[in-house]
C-alpha cells in the first residue's frame, strides 16, 4: 500500500471541517461569527489561502475550543519533518514538511457528527 500525503492546508481544513459538524455549524455561520467574510473563510476552507495562527485561534474560540482541540493532537504533538521542496499545481516549488499528514490514516464519516479524525493507527 502507498502512502500519500496531504497539505497542511488540507489537514487544517478537514479538522476544521470535523469541528464545525460537531457544533452543528455551517460555513458561512462560522463566517460571520468569526469576523471573516464568506468569501474568505471560502478561499481559505478551498486551499487557495492559509490560515494564519491568528484566524485559527479565532475559529477555536469562536467553536469553543482549544488551539489542540480544533487541530487535533496529530496536527499539533508531532514533530514536524524538515522542510522539503515540492512542486504545486502551477509548477512553482515551495518549501513544505513532505510526508508530515499521511492520507488513510486521516478521516472516515461518523453518523450524526460529519466528518472525525480517525484514531486507529496513530
Amino acid at each position: 500500500m502507498t502512502t500519500k500525503t496531504i497539505t497542511t492546508r488540507q489537514a487544517i481544513t478537514r479538522e476544521i471541517k470535523s469541528a464545525m459538524g460537531r457544533a452543528e455549524m455551517t460555513q458561512r455561520e462560522l463566517a460571520t461569527k468569526a469576523g471573516f467574510s464568506a468569501s474568505n473563510l471560502s478561499e481559505k476552507m478551498n486551499g487557495k489561502l492559509s490560515f494564519s495562527l491568528e484566524d485559527l485561534l479565532t475559529i477555536a474560540g469562536v467553536l469553543e475550543l482549544s488551539l489542540t482541540e480544533l487541530l487535533g493532537e496529530a496536527l499539533t504533538a508531532q514533530r514536524v519533518p524538515m522542510p522539503s521542496f515540492i512542486e504545486d499545481e502551477k509548477g512553482k516549488k515551495k518549501v513544505a514538511p513532505i510526508g508530515f499528514v499521511p492520507i488513510g490514516t486521516t478521516y472516515e464519516m461518523v453518523a450524526g457528527a460529519g466528518f472525525e479524525p480517525a484514531t486507529s493507527g496513530l
